[in-house]
């Protein structure tokens, strides 16, 4: 807790020290030095060794920070973004690479791990960010338990929203296969017996199979969304099918985007017969500099701030979901925009949860892709923690 009143709480796994420790700072030249002497990173060579020397100094000057966030990132969101121009993880530096990436860390909390809810801890919310269909079912569990009576959470957030589905990787191809990765991903869900009880998944199913449409089945995040609370939460028997789904209509349209429907909602809230609440946020698409509009964590998070629900709870701890390697960053994302709201900067925010992920070369990847990203967040927080602007030129920059 902080001794000043006027500033916000730090969240309970940023750490005084900056992201650059010793610890990590050597992993990271590491890393590079595989990079440079891979040779199926030739084309690479000669930046990582410049990025290596610039680390040993003592920071991250942005022509290796440019060379991070060009050749690093790539799978961080999604498949369908594409790893072309990209570092290479195969078989052959993998072995090399896993045990360097391993030991990447933000505070005490390390990129290629898992972390649990807490069981004896009552959160007054979970914020759960949005994936694919095999995700976030698993987020689900991570944030309430196998059992969504394990882990006490009043109000349970899943952030979804505008996102047309990626037809090109094997869970979204289509509603079958969608169907089939939220019940595997719940340890073989009745979808037949789910659609009996569930008047929305009927309806769903009635839509078309017209790939690229937003007016097709499953056509977006929300819907896939909706399909894994829905699942996860009637196994257990806490959906109140009757009376306990109420759905908020836009409170004021916003500029349209071509290409991109309006919203018939923006929370679709189930009242659990738990007593407890579990909501999904369909927040609205936003244009982006590379690729289709959709919505990203920060657009959502400000969207859910903007209606105001998580000041309901807020002397209770607050959670937040999303996986490993990213869920460290991506979590600290998402609590500078908690801290930098005047209602809700008092909230305490626990650790960063995430579900069991299996270390794989697509997750060293992306784990070296946490390294500006990590960088950049880690800057802002303190920027925010100090009253200061989180979104200022310089710390945009980065």
């Amino acid at each position: 807790m902080n001794k000043e009143p006027t500033l916000p709480n730090k969240p309970l796994w940023v750490p005084e020290r900056e992201f650059l420790d010793e610890e990590n700072r050597q992993s990271i030249i590491k890393i590079l030095g595989v990079i440079a002497t891979d040779r199926s990173n030739q084309q690479f060579a000669e930046a990582a060794r410049a990025a290596a020397n610039d680390i040993e100094s003592g920071d991250l000057a942005s022509g290796s920070r440019d060379f991070m966030w060009a050749r690093f990132m790539g799978v961080q969101h999604g498949t369908m973004e594409g790893g072309d121009g990209k570092v290479r993880v195969n078989e052959e530096n993998y072995p090399r690479l896993r045990p360097l990436a391993e030991q990447l860390h933000y505070g005490d909390m390390r990129f290629l791990e898992s972390n649990p809810a807490d069981s004896t801890v009552e959160y007054g919310s979970s914020i759960v960010l949005g994936g694919s269909a095999e995700e976030m079912p698993k987020r689900l569990q991570a944030a309430r338990g196998k059992n969504p009576r394990d882990i006490a959470v009043q109000d349970t957030y899943l952030l979804v929203g505008q996102r047309q589905r990626w037809s090109g990787i094997p869970t979204e191809k289509n509603p079958d296969a969608i169907l089939a990765a939220v019940s595997r991903s719940l340890g073989g869900v009745d979808m037949d017996r789910l659609k009996e009880k569930s008047p929305w998944l009927r309806d769903e199913l009635r839509k078309k199979v017209e790939a690229g449409s937003w007016g097709e089945a499953f056509a977006t995040e929300m819907a896939i969304g909706r399909l894994g609370l829905e699942a996860y939460f009637d196994v257990h028997g806490l959906i109140d099918w009757e009376n306990g789904i109420e759905e908020t209509a836009p409170s004021e349209s916003r500029p349209s985007i071509p290409g991109v429907p309006d919203r018939e909602n923006v929370l679709v809230t189930y009242h659990l017969l738990d007593g407890t609440r579990a909501t999904l946020l369909n927040a609205a698409a936003v244009p982006r500099k590379r690729g289709v509009p959709r919505p990203t964590s920060d657009s959502q998070i400000k969207e859910l701030l903007d209606l105001g629900v998580l000041e309901r709870n807020k002397e209770y701890p607050l959670s937040i979901v999303t996986d490993s390697p990213h869920y460290l960053r991506a979590a600290t994302d998402v609590a500078i925009r908690i801290l930098a709201h005047p209602e809700t900067r008092d909230i305490v925010i626990a650790p960063p949860v995430s579900p069991y992920r299996p270390s794989s070369p697509e997750n060293v990847l992306k784990a070296l892709g946490e390294i500006p990203a990590t960088y950049k967040a880690d800057k802002r927080v303190h920027a925010v923690l100090r009253g200061e602007d989180p979104d200022a030129r310089e710390l945009a920059d980065l």
